[in-house]
């Protein structure tokens, strides 16, 4: 990926679901396996967005 807008795009997204991933953290009601595949689909489906983002 070298476009800067693409770069700075996936940055953001991947900014998102960090920050909706800590604040399942902070909860504690969520169980750490849960969250783990939570973590998992999320990054899979940003890099995949990301990947046809960029063609």
């Amino acid at each position: 990926m070298t476009d800067p807008a693409a770069r700075c795009q996936l940055q953001a997204k991947m900014l998102a679901l960090d920050m909706a991933l800590e604040s399942l953290r902070s909860g504690g009601c969520v169980p750490h396996e849960y969250r783990r595949r939570i973590a998992e689909r999320l990054s899979e489906r940003a890099l995949s967005r990301a990947a046809l983002d960029t063609k």
